[in-house]
Order: C-alpha cells, then structure tokens, then sequence
C-alpha cells in the first residue's frame, strides 16, 4: 500500500509527525472544516476501510458534526469525502 504524498492544504505542519496517511486536510485556515478530532479508521466486515471523525469550525463550535468516508482500495485513490 503506497500512501499519496501529494495534498492540497494551507499549512504543512501535518507534515511534522511523518503520518501514514493524511485523512482530512482543510483546505483554508478559518473554514467551517478547520476542526477534526476523534479519528476512527478501521477495516470493515467485507473489508474496506473506513475513517469517522468529528469536524468542525472550533472544538464545541455548533456546525460540529461526524464524517465518515470509506475507500475500496486501501486509500489508494482519494477517499471519498461528502462536502
């Protein structure tokens, strides 16, 4: 499983920790999407995986709201994110 090296973000600072995989990148500092936290990734029963996470504009803010995404392929393509 290769992971991408290529994202689309304002900042590189998610670089710093060298992560496997970027699940969610906000595209734009101060968005209603700058927030996630509580990341869940994990293989389901027939075998894809999914990521939930909660997300937001701040901690508590009250667009805060789940997402999920599933990928067929490992994260071999982008996963699919609702807008």
């Amino acid at each position: 499983m290769q992971p991408h090296t290529e994202y689309t973000c304002y900042t590189d600072d998610w670089k710093r920790t060298n992560p496997d995989f970027a699940v969610y990148l906000p595209a734009r500092p101060g968005s209603c999407d700058e927030y996630a936290d509580h990341v869940h990734v994990f293989y389901t029963p027939g075998g894809d995986l999914m990521a939930i996470w909660t997300q937001g504009a701040f901690e508590s803010a009250p667009n805060c709201h789940t997402v999920y995404s599933r990928s067929t392929d490992e994260m071999l393509a982008d996963m699919n994110v609702p807008e």
